[in-house]
């Protein structure tokens, strides 16, 4: 395998659940590092430690065979190079239509939808959805709480403040962690956040997340169309056996199945939450339904298969990922 350098954003990031598996499964061939490693960019999620990290130069790349970046506007910043193959992946679907995806040698494309786009403009474009480590996020086989659980940033798109509210009217516990972008999307529903039936935790430490999951008897993600490539949080839970709702956006829009492994609920629909929250929990048959699909179909995205299908693209390989 060549020599491989990662770049990633900032340790503590969400992507590091990505890159540090690459990096640890082929230790001797890939090297991580990120654009900013100051204290104030850190986040304390588990993912990573402070200390010890490398901080990324353009000087660095010169070293290696390849440089995959995460981040477009790092890595627009530097011409191709004959020392180097130049690899990107897409961590997102905001706007990429305008952006020109022509200088690098491979993109890699988590989605159908960033697919299709990005490969209009390069053919060396793969499709490779995100994986997870199911040797951590696993069943426990324990009767879920009545609870309804959040897992990420507090910011617009994810609509978290919808899902706490939703939950409440359902008359179920809330349950959520991550941290928190944009307040006032935190504090919209004002008196929720003090009754018994509301828990919010900054940044649990990634060893405790699958307790987390395994606790939960319901999983919600809300958000918006175009903006995730993932979210990882909704492999994790279903791979620790929660039942999920979700608006058909990332990874689940391509790969899951309404009313078999997933419940889709459509954007027109989002103001009923509450109604889908509580026919889901009322429904044990539909829920050991969903858990038991939903099992089946995470087990075939693994953190081992996506780091062995990056590595096909950083060998110069063409890479079709099979479920």
């Amino acid at each position: 395998m060549k020599k491989v350098l990662i770049v990633a954003d900032r340790p503590g990031w969400a992507i590091d659940k990505l890159t540090k598996p690459i990096s640890e499964i082929y230790l001797d061939e890939v090297d991580l590092c990120y654009l900013n490693t100051k204290r104030d960019r850190f986040l304390m999620t588990g993912y990573s430690e402070f200390n010890n990290n490398l901080q990324f130069s353009p000087e660095l790349m010169d070293k290696y065979e390849v440089v995959h970046f995460h981040h477009y506007k790092a890595a627009i910043k530097y011409p191709l190079s004959n020392k180097y193959r130049k690899v990107i992946s897409c961590c997102t679907e905001v706007g990429i239509a305008d952006l020109d995806w022509k200088p690098f040698d491979a993109v890699i494309a988590p989605t159908k939808y960033c697919y299709e786009i990005i490969r209009k403009q390069n053919p060396n474009t793969y499709w490779i959805p995100w994986g997870i480590n199911q040797k951590k996020y696993q069943y426990y086989f324990g009767e879920p709480q009545k609870t309804v659980g959040f897992v990420g940033r507090i910011i617009e798109h994810k609509r978290y403040h919808e899902i706490q509210k939703a939950a409440f009217e359902a008359k179920i516990r809330f349950v959520g962690t991550g941290y928190i972008e944009q307040r006032e999307y935190f504090q919209k529903n004002k008196g929720i956040e003090i009754i018994k039936d509301y828990e919010w935790v900054n940044l649990l430490p990634e060893v405790q997340m699958p307790g987390f999951y395994n606790r939960l008897g319901i999983f919600v993600c809300l958000s918006r169309s175009h903006f995730e490539t993932g979210p990882l949080p909704v492999l994790e839970a279903m791979a620790c056996g929660v039942p999920v709702i979700s608006t058909p956006v990332g990874w689940a829009k391509d790969w899951a199945t309404h009313n078999e492994d997933i419940i889709f609920i459509n954007e027109e629909d989002v103001w009923k939450l509450s109604d889908f929250i509580k026919q889901l929990w009322d429904n044990g048959r539909m829920r050991r339904k969903l858990r038991d699909n939903a099992m089946k179909l995470v087990s075939g995205f693994t953190i081992e298969k996506y780091a062995e299908n990056c590595k096909r693209i950083y060998e110069g390989k063409s890479s079709s990922f099979k479920a």
